[in-house]
């Protein structure tokens, strides 16, 4: 049973913009899924080291009910 999906948007994007991400948000809520949209920093120059400094952070309770996106 899925319980939790981080979402990490790619390389010179946002974290909310694509449609399919809002309606995923929207089916996640229907579903009781807790869906976390991570806003990356530096986006439109990422640097690896900050990224993964920042998942490192930001992504809590991982386990076989969470993905990432």
């Amino acid at each position: 049973m899925i319980e939790k999906i981080y979402y990490v948007h790619g390389w010179a994007s946002d974290s909310a913009s694509p449609a399919w991400v809002v309606w995923l948000r929207g089916e996640c809520k229907k579903r009781k899924i807790d869906f976390v949209s991570l806003g990356m920093p530096n986006p439109d120059n990422p640097k690896i080291d900050e990224w993964v400094n920042f998942l490192d952070k930001n992504i809590r309770e991982l386990n076989e009910n969470c993905f990432l996106l």
